[in-house]
C-alpha cells in the first residue's frame, strides 16, 4: 500500500509539472510506453519522477518475484488464487492475516473480523450505520474488499471458505 501511495503521488507531481508548464500530455504514467514519451519534452523534474517511477517498478517486481519464489507453492495461497480477481500479491496478504480459515465459524463472522459489516447503533426511534472499520483498518480490511462483491455475504470469498474440500487446505501448515 505504502508504494501504491507513493508511486501515486510522484505520478501526481508530474501531471503537476505538466500543468505549471501548459504542457497538454494526455499519456498515462501507469505504462512504460506513457512514461517513455514524458522524457522528450526535457523537463527536469519530470524526468526525475519518471526514473524514480521506473526504479519502484523494478523494485516492486523484485519484491513480488522474491514472495513467489518463497510462498508460491504454499497450498492455501493458490486456493485462494483460484478466486476471480485475486492475484498472488492478494492471495498472500489474506493468507498472512487470516492464515487458518478454520477460525470462523461462518463467512459472516470473517466479514465481521475484516470490518467490513457496519455497526448499527439504535437509541429509541433512531438508528444509524456506523463507516465500515474497514476504512480504520487499513491493510487488513483493504485487501478483503478487493474479494468481496457484497460485504455482508462476501459473495466469491464466501463460496470459496464454504466449500468444504478447500476448507481442509487452508491452515497454517502450508
Amino acid at each position: 500500500m505504502f508504494r501504491t501511495r507513493l508511486s501515486t503521488g510522484v505520478k501526481n507531481r508530474t501531471k503537476s509539472e505538466f500543468r505549471k508548464r501548459d504542457i497538454d500530455l494526455d499519456v498515462s504514467l501507469k505504462t512504460r510506453k506513457g512514461r517513455s514519451a514524458a522524457p522528450v519534452l526535457d523537463v527536469f523534474e519530470v524526468n526525475q519522477n519518471i526514473e524514480l517511477l521506473d526504479l519502484m517498478d523494478r523494485q516492486s517486481k523484485e519484491i513480488e518475484a522474491t514472495l513467489k519464489r518463497k510462498y508460491g507453492q504454499i497450498r492455501p495461497i493458490q486456493l485462494l488464487m483460484t478466486i476471480p480477481g485475486i492475484g498472488f500479491v492478494s492471495a498472500l496478504t489474506l493468507y498472512a492475516e487470516i492464515c487458518d480459515f478454520k477460525r470462523f465459524s461462518n463467512p459472516e463472522k470473517l466479514a465481521h473480523y475484516a470490518g467490513l459489516v457496519p455497526r448499527i447503533r439504535q437509541s429509541g426511534e433512531h438508528s444509524y450505520m456506523e463507516a465500515l472499520m474497514a476504512v480504520e483498518r487499513g491493510f487488513k480490511a483493504g485487501k478483503l474488499e478487493l474479494t468481496c462483491t457484497n460485504p455482508p455475504t462476501l459473495g466469491p470469498l464466501k463460496r470459496f471458505v464454504n466449500h468444504k474440500s478447500i476448507r481442509g487446505s487452508l491452515m497454517l501448515d502450508g
